[in-house]
């Protein structure tokens, strides 16, 4: 079964958004309709409940019914709309294909083609170019994650040295230090699910509401 955080890629590929913003609490009117396509597409390939489509959105369950019955009325009503999250949709069904089948070891297959470019490349089925280029883009999340946390952590390693640690500076070194975790354990999670290594998802609300 495909993974919430896939599903939030997919999406955020298809609108030409970060998967961050998906999940951030960016309220403009693109993102969030990008948002509410991805939970609406969430509930129509997953078996997830409502509850944990809402926490892997860092949102609670609320906002995804909100979603799922806004965007069932907007396709109604856009054409365009509509043949994008279907195209999402097929996908998502398409990736799920691939994982019934067992998967494919991208490792090996990568080095294979490294080797022998002009035949193996050519000879690569459907499936395994689309396992690779899902591989790159979870890489790429993860690589921009690490990018944020390094300069995070300079800009903590900056409030600290300052020889005034006022209020407001204590506060950002806080929330600054609590982003720097998050962003370390979504890297570790993301670097568990490409091991196949991926955890199961407790049914859990986190009590907020965000549109």
């Amino acid at each position: 079964m495909i993974a919430i955080r896939e599903i939030i890629a997919l999406t955020a590929l298809n609108f030409g958004f970060d998967a961050r913003d998906i999940v951030a609490d960016n309220r403009t009117t693109p993102v969030r309709i990008a948002r509410h396509v991805a939970m609406y597409v969430a509930r129509k390939t997953t078996p997830h409940s409502m509850e944990v489509i809402g926490k892997a959105f860092n949102r609670d369950h609320t906002t995804v019914i909100y979603a799922v019955e806004k965007i069932e009325a907007e396709i109604r009503a856009d054409p365009k709309l509509k043949a994008l999250v279907k195209a999402i949709a097929r996908n998502v069904e398409f990736r799920e294909r691939i994982e019934a089948l067992g998967g494919i070891d991208v490792l090996p297959l990568a080095r294979r083609i490294a080797a022998d470019p002009v035949r193996r490349a050519m000879s690569a089925s459907v499936m395994e170019v689309s396992a690779l280029a899902g591989t790159m883009l979870d890489l790429w999340e993860i690589a921009q994650a690490a990018e944020e946390a390094i300069r995070l952590r300079e800009r903590v390693i900056a409030i600290t040295s300052d020889e005034v640690m006022t209020s407001a500076l204590m506060e950002e070194e806080d929330a600054t230090s609590a982003r720097i975790a998050a962003l370390e354990t979504a890297i570790l999670d993301e670097m568990a699910a490409l091991r196949g290594e991926t955890p199961e998802e407790e049914e859990t609300t986190d009590g907020r509401c965000h549109s």
